[in-house]
């Protein structure tokens, strides 16, 4: 991916007591679930998302990436 900004985003798994130096940005009842957020799938959608630039067929873009 080039030129991406990156940054970071702090996930909090509930009863986890967070660090006050690092926010939590996102919240999660299991650890099972940001498993299922990190899928293979949503991964290769992210990463069409940050390589297009913004257009309607979003979803015909990544449908056409992932038959690949």
């Amino acid at each position: 991916m080039k030129n991406v900004k990156q940054s970071r985003c702090v996930i909090g798994i509930k009863g986890q007591v967070p660090d006050p130096d690092y926010p939590i940005d996102i919240w999660f009842d299991l650890l099972k679930s940001v498993a299922s957020v990190l899928s293979k799938e949503n991964k290769q959608l992210l990463k069409v998302i940050t390589e297009q630039p913004p257009i309607g067929d979003l979803a015909g873009i990544a449908y056409r990436t992932g038959s690949q």
